[in-house]
């Protein structure tokens, strides 16, 4: 079997084999920086990618391997594993390795681990800690229990602790028909005691169509040992469902029973949209609700909201205050315009233009610019604060954004920050910029990132190991690249991440070579290495 020098299979040392999906987004992410006020890049690191995706939560992640470039290479630096727990797609175990360069080898940093039951939802999670030894140690775990309907009944919390594990909380749910949560409680244990003790509770109630009708919390009284209530919310609806008044009530220590302190009642229109909303405060020496804001809402034909009002009364009943909010919608329900407006009595009631944001679309509803104006000191005109504006390609995927702050001193617009992405033939994106900072006196942005994505499965963690083998350098590259290995080299080949060749050689059976890369733009290159032996090497090298 032929020696191969360096392999462009990801991961190969840790799977054997590993494929990149078919719809990847990237298997590899570098990230550099430019140098101010240049287009000269500064690699930082890069992150490969290996392995299914699996759910993370707040969406699909992968395994990855993280390396820092020093020294003209890629140096190994964080290992991050999953796998996969089918046929839920969420991870039942989750490594993080930190990379020992004195040993050359993975050392575990921390680990979370996942037991599923037979419904695929979680029952227990553990989490283990790098101790001193630089052996993982249990630190905490959770364990959870369901309901037929798949509700949570109870969560526990536990802490290890001298080699066993020691309740810490819980917290108990109650259901009606195992659907509607009824009653929360949380719970601390009294190690002194061996026992349980209460914390904090929730209760609700529900209606015969299940509305949630009241909301009551309540906190345990070590003292007493009984539960002092906080807080109340008393809902109502009509016979369409439609929710019309929602009354707060505070704990009355003294009577220790809930009191009127506040509600709000509602007019809904056909739609269950609110059309008026009157806010009041309960008045104990009338016995009654005084209100001291008025809300009155339009809307159009799709229910989408037009106009707000808000007027605030005092207990004469003269208006204080008044708020208008307008907004202008174009024929796709898109905002073009949200208008606001103040006035007060101080003000002899007069409107005053409070703040003012305006947006512009292209023909497929893509926002092109969004700008905010605001009201400042005490002329009633609006000034400039910030806009944002963005271009698309033919294909409607976001190329730009760009923000700029108004400079009222110079009345010119300033760059806060902004966005670049590059895509490829398939609409994948292959490249992302980001700026912020700018610097007046040099007329560019301080800060200068880029990341650059690759769909396809490269050299990991190997450019170490087979540094006496092959050889690419200067890495950056500016005008001219160094090739050297220890067999004979027949052919050289650099492709962009494109996947495009850019530069082909054939080498006659030389171990050393020199390639003129100066007219190649600014990025990260493959270049593949073959052998006259039929070995083959593939390198990556950063062209400045």
């Amino acid at each position: 079997m032929k020696k191969q020098l360096l392999t462009s299979l990801l991961g190969l040392a840790i799977t054997g084999v590993v494929f990149a999906q078919e719809n990847c987004p990237h298997d590899t992410v570098y990230n550099s920086i430019f140098v101010d006020g240049s287009t000269t890049q500064t690699p930082v690191s890069r992150i490969i990618y290996f392995g299914p995706e699996v759910n993370g939560g707040d969406g699909a992640i992968r395994s990855s391997i993280e390396q820092v470039f020093k020294n003209g290479s890629y140096v190994n630096s964080r290992k991050d594993e999953f796998v996969i727990h089918q046929p839920s797609g969420s991870y039942s175990e989750y490594l993080v390795s930190l990379w020992d360069s004195a040993t050359a080898a993975w050392k575990p940093d921390y680990k979370e681990v996942y037991t599923f039951g037979s419904n695929n939802l979680w029952t227990e999670y553990y989490y283990q800690e790098k101790n001193q030894s630089g052996v993982l140690e249990n630190v905490k775990k959770y364990t959870r229990t369901f309901n037929a309907k798949n509700r949570e009944t109870n969560y526990i919390t536990s802490v290890w602790n001298n080699g066993a594990w020691r309740n810490k909380s819980q917290s108990n749910r109650t259901y009606q028909a195992d659907t509607l949560l009824l009653l929360y409680v949380a719970q601390n244990w009294d190690t002194a005691a061996s026992a349980w003790v209460n914390g904090f509770k929730e209760e609700r109630t529900f209606d015969a169509a299940g509305r949630e009708t009241s909301y009551a919390q309540f906190n345990w009284d070590v003292n007493t040992n009984a539960w002092i209530g906080s807080f109340m919310q008393v809902a109502t609806f009509n016979a369409q469902g439609f929710q019309t008044a929602s009354e707060g009530l505070y704990w009355n220590a003294g009577t220790s029973s809930f009191d009127k302190s506040s509600r709000t009642l509602y007019t809904p229109n056909a739609a269950g949209k609110s059309t008026i909303d009157s806010m009041q405060t309960w008045n104990s020496v009338a016995g009654a609700y005084i209100s001291h804001t008025v809300r009155l809402y339009t809307y159009n034909a799709s229910n989408e909201m037009l106009t707000y009002r808000s007027l605030m009364v005092n207990a004469s009943g003269v208006v204080t205050s008044n708020f208008l909010s307008t907004k202008t919608l174009d024929a796709g329900n898109r905002p073009l315009e949200i208008f606001e407006q103040d006035s007060s009595s101080a003000g002899n009631g007069l409107w005053r233009p409070y703040r003012r944001w305006t947006y512009t679309y292209n023909a497929n509803g893509d926002k092109l610019t969004e700008k905010y104006e605001l009201r400042q000191g005490s002329a009633d005109t609006l000034s400039n604060v910030n806009r944002v504006t963005y271009t698309y390609n033919a294909n409607n995927h976001l190329l730009t954004s760009v923000a700029e702050t108004w400079n009222a001193t110079t009345s010119a617009w300033v760059p806060s920050w902004g966005n670049l992405n590059e895509y490829n033939n398939d609409g994948k994106r292959v490249a992302s910029e980001s700026k912020n900072i700018w610097n007046a006196t040099g007329n560019y942005f301080a800060n200068h990132n880029r990341s650059e994505y690759v769909c396809k499965a490269i050299g990991v963690g190997i450019d170490e190991a087979m540094q006496s083998l092959v050889k690419v350098y200067p890495n950056p590259a500016t005008t001219v690249l160094q090739v050297s290995s220890e067999e004979a080299l027949l052919s050289i080949a650099i492709v962009d991440l494109f996947g495009r060749k850019v530069f082909t050689q054939a080498v006659n059976e030389a171990k050393q070579t020199q390639i003129d890369v100066s007219k190649m733009a600014a990025s990260t290159y493959f270049i593949h290495l073959t052998t006259t032996n039929g070995n083959t090497a593939v390198k990556s090298f950063v062209k400045q």
